[in-house]
């Protein structure tokens, strides 16, 4: 429970670290909102219930209702598709933080 736990906080805080990056590349509220949701929808409402179904368990399981619990990740993939997407966030936010200190000093 713990480890799925932390696999969830993972998510939230890329979902976090990735607002945050569009947010501040945005100029305006409404060019924000539009740029965000759709992050936070897909990685929400469409990533999530794919990695967090079965998580850190076998896929294989017949009578799913979930097409993607064929066994298309394996057991434990789960940490490094996480791990994987938290990476890139933070990347995106040193990236971010580079371009906006590089403009500062012009």
């Amino acid at each position: 429970m713990a480890a799925r736990i932390a696999l969830m906080a993972g998510l939230g805080l890329a979902t976090g670290l990735l607002s945050f990056v569009l947010a501040r590349m945005s100029s305006g509220y409404v060019g924000m909102l539009l740029r965000v949701v759709p992050v936070c929808a897909g990685l929400g409402w469409l990533l999530a219930p794919m990695l967090f179904d079965h998580a850190l368990c076998e896929r294989a399981v017949s009578g799913s209702a979930s097409p993607f619990s064929t066994g298309w990740l394996p057991v434990g993939g789960e940490l490094a598709f996480i791990a994987a997407i938290v990476m890139a966030a933070i990347a995106a936010c040193v990236f971010t933080y580079m371009r906006e200190s590089w403009h500062d000093l012009r």
